[in-house]
């Protein structure tokens, strides 16, 4: 890439997109606490999913744990 020059449109999203996998893998290398909210979503989503009577339930219950670590 040449310098001045960004990607942009579909390209900046390709290249995005690409590169989320390696920015979360050494994310939960390099940070505990990452690690934990992991851990947490991996044993609190299903029970999220399961416990929820509604969609309505369910879809609060799971988007708490998913908005939490933002």
């Amino acid at each position: 890439m040449r310098e001045g020059r960004r990607p942009q449109g579909l390209t900046r999203l390709r290249r995005a997109t690409l590169n989320l996998p390696r920015g979360l893998r050494h994310c939960y290398r390099s940070e505990a606490a990452f690690r934990q909210e992991a851990w947490f979503a991996c044993v609190l989503v299903p029970a999220g999913l399961r416990l929820g009577e509604s969609g309505a339930e369910r879809a609060l219950l799971v988007g708490a744990m998913l908005v939490l670590p933002a």
